[in-house]
């Protein structure tokens, strides 16, 4: 009862904040729509109180946050908002303040509501997860991205993060499994957006997905010693973004070793129709060219 709940998407309409009013009497409660920087100190300091995002919320712009001097960090299934100076050493609380009862695996039921709630734990434990991994706890952090797997197989972020976690641990052939399951979740999330006829601008952001992880398949596979395994699945980036400019600087890299001097050129050549300013591009450049003409 000393909790104020505002329900995000009506924080903007007279009447809600009307309404808000007369069920809190004497609480001065700021609404804002947490999109521009102005609005969002202003929510953030006109407030005084703890303050929480649940996990469906739209949350701010993390640079918005950081200008205004906040941060957000998982606490159990919510976000807390604590200033930008404030150390976190754990997350844990998931583990320490909750009761499990029946099967949390949302493949494991047929209503709506169960699975709804338990997906809601998978968003908690990958978030707690992520947070571990930036503070360079890989142990914890791979321990709670599995958690989010196991309620929620189908959950590309965090096998991408896992593929990441591996990767940076030189841990290549789980990094390759991992980046291959979020590959082909990914691929499954972007058929049901197309099924589900969702705005173009998902489809685009599942495929820069598709192609990212796709990318960093590369580099293990590179690291690996894989090479043609590595041009392949780099040209695969590229069905999914043609303008991924790091897969056209690897495939150079990968021509590079080969002594293939004409490709070296043409991705290099491309890479810098994408960005003119990426100065190893202009200086690989030259030599791949001087090479060729030695040729």
């Amino acid at each position: 009862p000393d909790a104020i709940v505002i329900a995000q998407g009506l924080a903007q309409s007279p009447w809600y904040q009307e309404q808000i009013s007369r069920w809190y009497p004497g609480e001065k409660v700021i609404l804002s729509n947490l999109k521009e920087a102005e609005s969002v100190s202003n929510f953030f300091r006109g407030n005084r109180r703890t303050i929480y995002f649940s996990g469906d919320c739209e949350l701010p712009d993390e640079n918005l946050l950081s200008t205004s001097g906040w941060k957000l960090v998982p606490q159990g299934l919510v976000l807390r908002l604590v200033p930008t100076t404030e150390l976190v050493p754990s997350y844990d609380n998931l583990d320490y303040f909750y009761f499990y009862r029946g099967r949390y695996n949302y493949q494991a039921h047929y209503e709506f509501f169960a699975p709804d709630l338990i997906e809601e734990y998978a968003k908690a434990y990958q978030r707690i997860g992520f947070a571990y991994l930036k503070k360079g706890d890989y142990s914890s952090a791979e321990k709670y991205l599995l958690y989010a797997l196991s309620c929620q197989p189908a959950f590309p972020q965090a096998y991408s993060l896992l593929g990441y976690l591996y990767f940076t641990g030189n841990r290549w052939t789980e990094a390759e499994k991992f980046y291959l399951y979020a590959v082909d979740a990914h691929l499954d999330l972007l058929n049901k957006a197309k099924e589900y006829r969702s705005l173009p601008g998902i489809e685009e952001s599942i495929k820069m997905d598709i192609a990212n992880n796709y990318n960093n398949l590369g580099v293990v596979y590179e690291r690996l010693g894989k090479e043609n395994l590595a041009i392949d699945i780099y040209e695969k980036t590229l069905e999914y973004n043609p303008q991924h400019i790091d897969a056209q600087y690897n495939l150079a890299v990968v021509y590079w070793k080969k002594g293939d001097w004409e490709k070296v050129i043409s991705y290099l050549e491309q890479v810098l129709m994408i960005n003119p300013q990426h100065q190893q591009a202009k200086n690989y450049l030259l030599i791949a060219k001087q090479k060729l003409h030695q040729k």
